[in-house]
C-alpha cells in the first residue's frame, strides 16, 4: 500500500469512528477521539526509510466547564467566589484550596453548568479583576482535564 492509499485508509477509519462516537456522545468528543486515533496511527507509519512523523494534538478549543482561579487572598470564602462568578452563569461547584503555597495565597476551582459561561467568566476576569483591592488581579484559566481524579475535586 502506498503513502496516499495509507492516508486515505486512515482518514476513512477515523471518519467511521468519529461518526459512531458522534451519535453516542456529542460532536466535540467524537472529533477528539477521531483526531487522537488518527494521530496514534500516523505516528506508527514510516514515511521514509527512518523518518517517523511526530503528531501531537492540542485540545485548547474543546468545551470546558471547569476553571482554575489563582492569586486569591488566603481568607477567601466560597460565598465571595460565588458572588463574583455567578455573574457569568450557573455555578455548579466551588472548591477552595487554601494555604498550601509559600506566599500563603489560595486557589480554587469553579465549575459551571455550560462551557460558554465558563469561557465568558475566563475572558472577563483573567488578570483584570481584583477580589481584594491591592492584592493584584486574579488568574482564571481552564482547569486541566487529563482524566478522572482521585482527589476531592
Amino acid at each position: 500500500m502506498d503513502k496516499v492509499q495509507t492516508e486515505r485508509t486512515l482518514q476513512s477509519r477515523a471518519g467511521s469512528q468519529a461518526r459512531a462516537t458522534m451519535a453516542a456522545s456529542g460532536a466535540a468528543k467524537a472529533k477528539a477521539v477521531a483526531a487522537a486515533t488518527a494521530a496514534a496511527r500516523l505516528n506508527r507509519i514510516a514515511l521514509h526509510a527512518h523518518a517517523m512523523p511526530k503528531i501531537s494534538l492540542v485540545f485548547d478549543n474543546l468545551p470546558c466547564t471547569r476553571l482554575f482561579v489563582g492569586n486569591l487572598p488566603p481568607e477567601i470564602t466560597t460565598e465571595a467566589l460565588d458572588y463574583v462568578f455567578k455573574s457569568y452563569g450557573s455555578v455548579v461547584k466551588t472548591h477552595i484550596m487554601a494555604g498550601k503555597s509559600k506566599s500563603g495565597q489560595s486557589c480554587a476551582f469553579i465549575e459551571y453548568s455550560a462551557a460558554n459561561e465558563a469561557e465568558t467568566a475566563m475572558l472577563t476576569l483573567h488578570e483584570k479583576y481584583e477580589i481584594k483591592p491591592g492584592a493584584g488581579p486574579i488568574l482564571v484559566k481552564r482547569a486541566n482535564s487529563d482524566g478522572p481524579r482521585n482527589g476531592p475535586y
